[in-house]
């Protein structure tokens, strides 16, 4: 009875055996989990931000704390605002993230495996058992150093994400800088454009009296009323530009253009005093381009994809080296038992790879020439800004001084008229005269201004205002600011 037992048994392992390993390894397998997402829940959120968010306080504290007398919201604020905001910043976290998952997938090793090999011997002329059947694990053992390459090469895509990331938060607070200014840069312009209303205003009433009373002609009465309405014309277009400026600035932080009513308090707070010009006029160009090729994070996610290809080179050399198969296991060969061992090479690389090791070299010195473009594109941006920065401190200061000598010249006129020896008609005229020269003078330093943020997005730093404290990109802002 024990031996027909042990009879069919034998029979039946080599239908049930790879069956039974089938359900093992199945039982271990992982389940699909869906994640969906929802559009339509995006527009009701997004009409809910506001700077007086309790999450977004949180946040900004967690990072550079608010004064006790309350945030300034300096342009540094309104950039971690938006980065608050923004839903590019949790998909910046979340590209970081999924580099730095690869990064371990790709230090994971070969996994072993089970061999199922089957006989039958169906001439069946002694008599014997005709079936045989085998179970041995299989080792894989990787040469060449292949996991070491692709762990160098993932660490490299890590840097590239981060440096991806970090350029576009660094784009994200440049561009709420620029916004920023540009909406005090509208309000100065509106101011001066009312200063230079109002005095025209002014002056064409005194001449109008003038011109009833028959001191002036009708021609220089009605060069001034074209100059008034052209004044409140200038004023409104200037209105205009501001309300455009702040649309501007609302739809850069992400935000809806109400949700900026705090800022609007505190606008004076947007200007940015002194000129990064001013800080870099006696600075060495030596010195500036150096900081610029290592601050700059293009220039860094060029070294990173540079070190990508590297990468890649590695993993083609290192797949030249033929892999190892070690096995063993129990064989049953038609009755009998035996221990088996076996060896061998699943792929021969008989040409050496040597066309993909050309190839990755091929794409690494195309990595090294983009690298170098970077940081060239980088250098001529600096002297570029350097040389404008020059070219607008010469016209400040011509505007300065003609400023200086209109308003010298009022002061006497002004001193005139207390005394009896001029009349009102001409302060009228020079005080339109003043407000002119303010307007040109502001024109001049809101080029200086400007010039001095192309300065520092081409240094890749901020000089003229404290820079935005940025967290690291796999620490992503809270969802629910979005």
């Amino acid at each position: 009875m024990a031996d027909r037992a042990r009879a069919a048994a034998r029979r039946l392992l080599p239908w049930t055996a790879p069956w039974l390993g089938a359900l093992a390894l199945a039982g271990g397998c992982l389940r699909y989990q869906p994640a969906p997402v929802d559009p339509a829940g995006e527009v009701a959120g997004y009409r809910a931000r506001s700077l007086a968010d309790a999450g977004l306080g949180r946040y900004l504290d967690s990072l550079s704390p608010a004064p006790p007398e309350g945030r300034r919201w300096q342009p540094g604020d309104l950039a971690l605002a938006a980065l608050y905001f923004r839903t590019a910043s949790l998909r910046q976290a979340r590209e970081v993230e999924a580099a730095r998952v690869a990064e371990l997938a790709a230090g994971a090793r070969p996994q072993p495996g089970l061999e199922l090999p089957l006989e039958i011997d169906f001439a069946g002329r002694d008599g014997s058992e005709p079936w045989g059947a085998a179970l041995s694990a299989v080792v894989p053992l990787e040469t060449g150093g292949k996991r070491s390459a692709r762990q160098a090469r993932a660490r490299a895509a890590s840097l590239v994400a981060l440096a991806q990331a970090m350029a576009e938060r660094w784009e994200l607070a440049q561009t709420v800088r620029e916004a920023a200014f540009r909406v005090a840069a509208a309000r100065g312009r509106g101011e001066a454009a009312r200063a230079e209303a109002m005095a025209l205003d002014s002056a064409a009433g005194i001449v109008e009296r003038r011109f009833r009373d028959g001191a002036v002609s009708a021609q220089e009465w009605a060069r001034l009323r074209s100059e008034s309405r052209q004044a409140t014309a200038r004023l409104a277009e200037a209105r205009r530009g501001e309300a455009e400026a702040w649309a501007a600035l609302a739809r850069v932080m992400g935000l809806p253009e109400s949700a900026l009513e705090p800022v609007r308090r505190s606008p004076d707070n947007l200007r940015a005093a002194p000129s990064a010009c001013h800080l870099l006029g006696s600075a060495p160009r030596d010195s500036l381009g150096l900081v610029a090729v290592t601050r700059r994070w293009e220039v860094r996610r060029a070294a990173a994809e540079y070190l990508v290809t590297e990468g890649e080179v590695r993993v083609a050399v290192a797949q030249s080296w033929p892999d190892l198969a070690l096995g063993s296991g129990l064989f049953l060969d038609h009755g009998v038992g035996k221990w088996l061992v076996s060896f061998a090479v699943p792929a021969l690389p008989l040409d050496r790879n040597r066309a993909r090791v050309r190839e990755a070299e091929a794409r690494r010195r195309v990595a090294a020439a983009r690298l170098r473009e970077a940081q060239e594109d980088v250098l001529a941006e600096l002297d570029q800004a350097l040389a404008r920065c020059a070219a607008v401190h010469g016209g400040l200061e011509q505007a300065g001084r003609a400023d200086s000598a209109l308003a010298e010249e009022q002061r006497l006129a002004d001193a005139a008229y207390r005394r009896g020896e001029t009349g009102r008609t001409e302060l009228a005229l020079l005080a339109v005269a003043r407000a002119r020269s303010q307007s040109l003078l502001l024109e001049a330093r809101l080029a200086e201004e400007e010039a001095g943020l192309a300065a520092e997005r081409a240094l890749g730093t901020w000089l003229a205002v404290p820079p935005p404290v940025w967290p690291e990109p796999q620490a992503a802002p809270p969802e629910g600011g979005r």
